[in-house]
């Protein structure tokens, strides 16, 4: 009776023990279903925030480029974790896809306000009104579109932690462009992310960003470069004050400045250098703006002292204006 009594016991044991393990199951289950949830919606409601900074015609080009690289860290993929049990090779397709979809749809809504002028060459980072209060809503969506391109390449850090601790390559959603581009030229099958970027007409909006990420990278780095005694400089932007073309000669001073500051404007002259021999990998001819070109053409460069002769930096810099005005 008492063996019998034992064995009814550990039977229940037993039992009670597994349904505690499939309860627990349940809770952890449940416990990862909420977080996917959670993660998705607070990222969607963050890109959506952005996304109307991004459009504001209020927020200078400056504000927009700091809104833009927010949306672009939020897309969810910056958050995927092979660490956990729900983040799997199917979940980063659906987020590849899904980051695809947004941007598109987001692009496509700067780009319709904006083609007209890039078809016409009339887009540019250079402007006599640019920041004009009057001018906010005409150029609004100029400075969207530029803000979009150059701050593509922005990833969030959680993203470069999980890749170190994991061992995958971490990715900004310009190293996706890029890839997607060349995996198109090439012939090659594409995923359905990427098959939703290589449609013609988004191919072609894609391929319009680009250039205007030179454009602006290069406006940028001759803010930081060149004696703009006959511009006005505010915020992030470049805006002539002469009314007209013209020839457009700026004394360079970016040899008497710092080490850091020459390093800065060097990364940016590199990157938009860079952006534009990626376009020739994939077939494509970039279109410098005419303006930007003519600063470019024109810069005075001054007679170096030895010092500045010696100078890494410099001679990289003056190596960089040669290669524009070549093109």
């Amino acid at each position: 009776m008492k063996k019998l009594l034992l064995m009814c016991a550990m039977t229940m044991c037993f039992v009670s023990c597994s349904k505690v393990k499939d309860k627990i199951k349940q809770i952890e289950n449940n416990l990862e279903t909420t977080a996917q949830g959670a993660r998705s919606g607070m990222a969607s409601g963050a890109r959506d925030n952005q996304m109307e900074k991004v459009r504001d015609p209020k927020i200078d080009i400056a504000g927009k480029i700091t809104a833009a690289a927010k949306f672009y860290k939020a897309l969810e993929f910056n958050s995927w974790n092979p660490g956990t049990s729900y983040d799997d090779s199917f979940s980063r397709r659906e987020m590849l896809l899904d980051a695809s979809k947004e941007f598109i749809r987001n692009l496509t809504d700067i780009y319709s306000q904006v083609e007209d002028k890039i078809e016409d060459g009339k887009l540019t980072p250079i402007h006599l009104d640019w920041n004009k209060p009057k001018k906010f809503e005409k150029y609004n969506y100029d400075k969207a579109f530029y803000a979009m391109a150059v701050a593509m390449h922005e990833k969030h850090f959680l993203q470069e932690k999980n890749a170190s601790k994991n061992k995958f390559t971490a990715v900004s959603f310009y190293d996706i462009l890029k890839s997607t581009l060349k995996r198109e030229y090439a012939g090659a099958n594409l995923t359905e992310a990427e098959r939703e970027l290589m449609t013609y007409s988004n191919r072609k909006m894609i391929i319009a960003l680009l250039n205007a990420r030179i454009d602006m990278i290069l406006a940028l780095a001759i803010k930081d470069s060149m004696d703009s005694s006959d511009v006005k400089i505010m915020s992030a932007g470049l805006y002539l004050m002469t009314g007209k073309l013209g020839k457009l000669a700026f004394p360079s001073i970016l040899e008497k400045s710092t080490l850091t500051n020459k390093q800065k404007t060097n990364e940016k002259y590199e990157e938009a250098l860079a952006t534009y021999d990626f376009m020739l990998e994939i077939g494509e001819r970039p279109e410098i703006d005419k303006r930007v070109k003519n600063i470019l053409d024109n810069v005075i460069l001054p007679e170096l002292t030895y010092e500045q002769e010696s100078d890494g930096e410099v001679q990289k810099y003056h190596g960089y204006l040669e290669q524009f005005q070549k093109m």
